[in-house]
């Protein structure tokens, strides 16, 4: 705990940021948890601080802290906007099957020599499908069309009857 607390307060003066109790406990947590955090979860995890940090307080921290560089802000839906400490260029996976959020990286492109000239400063990369997990689970599942696909003379065992 110390550490993180240590840790969330060199951050912060690196990034020209006067360390506040709320802007420490805030960054501390996700520095601990990693991920790419709502700032409800983030406010769940400071629901046992003392003393409490309201909501309004979480939310205008994140803000504060994606303006002065120290966190990324990015949103998955109309409704859902997350976090990232990662700030260099990168983009998200988001799985639309169990939510798994997760870095990667942008693809070559982008140092084209196409983009000379262009001075980007921002670049958002989004991609969205199945995780590896779930999209095994997807090709191991059984389907209608797998099971009416079975070989002759096993069409009972393919339908589940033995």
């Amino acid at each position: 705990m110390r550490q993180r607390q240590s840790a969330a307060q060199d951050m912060l003066k690196k990034h020209g940021i006067k360390p506040s109790f709320q802007r420490m406990q805030v960054l501390g947590e996700i520095l601990a948890h990693g991920g790419h955090p709502t700032a409800d979860e983030v406010y769940s995890w400071l629901s046992d601080i003392r003393p409490p940090i309201a909501r309004a307080t979480v939310y205008n921290t994140l803000n504060h802290l994606v303006d002065h560089g120290l966190l990324e802000r990015f949103t998955l839906n109309r409704l859902e906007t997350r976090y990232d400490l990662r700030i260099e260029k990168h983009g998200h996976f988001v799985c639309t099957r169990c939510g798994l959020v997760e870095d990667i990286p942008f693809p070559a492109e982008l140092d084209s020599p196409r983009l000379e000239g262009y001075q980007i400063e921002r670049a958002d990369w989004l991609l969205r499908g199945s995780c590896p997990g779930c999209h095994e689970q997807i090709d191991n599942s059984p389907t209608p069309d797998r099971q009416a696909s079975a070989p002759d003379g096993d069409e009972g065992q393919a339908a589940g009857v033995n």
